[in-house]
């Protein structure tokens, strides 16, 4: 988008020193003229895109000029702002010229005249249409109509509505209202394209940049106004001419729009309007980021404030979770921080899989809880639930068992395997208290005889259950591997429903406390081992 032009008309000679100055440094060409056939000369020179008149010109007044000026058929629907110390008296000889777009009381500060003009520049070219044709302008612009989504925070999540639009693939504007502030999401093919905002402190956002975005801070209080101002043409100007490096101004687009989309996920906001179709900022439109919300987020977490993090890591566990649904667009995330989902599964601390990972600890629980707010995992309050492995090879039983060991707050948690391949991968991950064995023929009898041997940790420690079909000698199996020197600690009827293998566990584990309990009463003596748990289905 080119530089905006403006023709200043005053033989003041102050006033044309202001406006050039001051237009001049919010970003616009400024034309100057102090006569009215100066004036009508270099409109049609420079075609500008406004005209800043005033009332009262040597022999002649603005009225006169704009009529000259709607004769002008090039240049009739250049947008007038007429300016005047004679306020209502002035304006209303204007009533009938529709070219003239609204007034500029003298005296004016910088500030409503950069205002002023703005608002002109975005509504002149609509409001000179539509008076010359005598139909109504809309009340509000780049609002024309209904927005296609709407709704409000308390009856769906944010991750829903951004879920929706990228599956869908939606393109235009998504604004969301928060206390006090507006945030807009720039959408491209269901992607975020950037993000601005109004009403948020721009001092929060420039506080966390990094050494090499320093430079560029004060661009922030231009890309956090939320709309097309001309200074931000002057910054796609200077991207035309190669002034201003794309690669560190899109650095510090994203910088902006993680942080924003940061502070959705993690305030409580109010409602939201989506409009399909809206065009994007100029800037936005050349400095896509292209990006998903996830890897916004994580980017987000990892420059956010300590303070916004969960203050207590300590009594929390991770484990990843299944959305219902598609999931969320992960484009652009790190390799590194995808990772952490592929290996995130089982119940991991913040600290633990800061370990796995080789990462520092304040990496790992930032990234965690960037994925816990996309709820792509789960965030557990850390209890007295031990962790089992199960290995039954029958799909109907195993998965009914599976469906008790997911996550939730429960006593018992852990996988179900079916083959001795999985159960080799779950035991390298896993640290399980018990391991359950559905005995239902001679391989597995020898899987379960060879991992019982075992010698090495952890498995030397493990409690071992077995369950036995109704066709398999029970007794038989027993008694030869005990000669064998592998023992159960328990057995149970198979097929088992989880609530009776749970009960068998409880005893076990029980027998286990109460044991070691004696054993530090008694320290010299000797404790008599209790006999193995048995129990049956109805």
């Amino acid at each position: 988008m080119s530089q905006k032009t403006i023709l200043v008309i005053d033989d003041s000679t102050t006033i044309r020193r202001l406006v050039d100055r001051c237009l001049t440094a919010a970003g616009f060409r400024v034309v100057a003229a102090e006569t009215a056939e100066h004036g009508l000369q270099l409109l049609e020179e420079v075609r500008p895109d406004l005209i800043i008149l005033d009332h009262q010109l040597p022999g002649t007044t603005g009225t006169e000029v704009c009529k000259e000026i709607l004769k002008l058929s090039d240049v009739a629907d250049t947008p007038v702002l007429v300016s005047s110390t004679l306020r209502n008296r002035a304006y209303a000889e204007y009533a009938e010229l529709p070219n003239v777009v609204d007034m500029l009381p003298k005296p004016y500060s910088d500030e409503l005249l950069k205002t002023t003009v703005e608002n002109a520049l975005e509504t002149g070219t609509l409001v000179v249409k539509s008076q010359s044709q005598g139909t109504a302008v809309p009340e509000v612009m780049q609002q024309l109509g209904e927005p296609d989504i709407s709704g409000r925070f308390a009856s769906f999540r944010i991750r829903e509505v951004l879920d929706f639009l990228n599956n869908s693939r939606r393109s235009g504007t998504l604004e969301i209202d928060g206390d006090g502030y507006r945030v807009f999401l720039y959408l491209q093919n269901g992607r975020i394209a950037g993000v601005s905002a109004h009403g948020i402190d721009v001092d929060q956002i420039a506080s966390c940049l990094p050494d090499s975005l320093q430079q560029f801070a004060p661009i922030l209080s231009l890309t956090v106004g939320g709309k097309a101002t001309s200074e931000l043409d002057g910054i796609v100007e200077l991207l035309n001419r190669n002034v201003v490096d794309p690669r560190l101004l899109r650095k510090l687009l994203r910088h902006q729009a993680a942080l924003l989309i940061w502070r959705c996920f993690g305030d409580d906001l109010k409602e939201f309007r989506f409009t399909q179709g809206a065009p994007l900022p100029s800037l936005v439109s050349q400095l896509s980021l292209d990006s998903s919300v996830v890897a916004l987020l994580i980017e987000g977490a990892m420059r956010c404030d300590e303070a916004e993090l969960p203050a207590d890591e300590s009594d929390h566990v991770y484990l990843r979770s299944t959305p219902r649904g598609q999931n969320l667009d992960r484009g652009g995330t790190a390799a590194k921080h995808l990772k952490l989902l592929a290996a995130l599964t089982e119940r991991r601390s913040a600290q633990q899989v800061a370990d796995q990972l080789g990462w520092s600890s304040d990496e790992a629980r930032r990234v965690l809880h960037a994925f816990v707010l996309v709820e792509l995992i789960e965030r557990h309050t850390k209890s007295d639930a031990r962790q089992i492995v199960v290995f039954d090879a029958d799909p109907e039983t195993a998965g009914h068992l599976r469906a008790n060991l997911d996550g939730g707050e429960q006593r018992y948690f852990g996988k179900v395997v079916g083959d001795q391949f999985t159960m080799d991968l779950v035991l390298k991950r896993a640290e399980p208290e018990a391991i359950v064995f559905a005995i239902s023929n001679a391989e597995v009898y020898e899987t379960l005889c060879e991992l019982r041997r075992s010698p090495g940790q952890p498995l030397a420690d493990i409690k071992w259950i077995g369950l036995f079909p109704a066709d398999v000698d029970k007794q038989r199996i027993l008694e030869h591997m005990s000669k064998h020197g592998v023992d159960l600690d328990a057995t149970l009827d198979h097929p088992a429903s989880a609530e009776d293998l749970f009960s068998v566990l409880d005893e076990v584990f029980q027998r286990q406390e109460r044991i070691c309990s004696e054993t530090e009463e008694h320290a010299t003596g000797e404790t008599a081992v209790e006999p193995v748990v048995s129990a049956g289905t109805a």
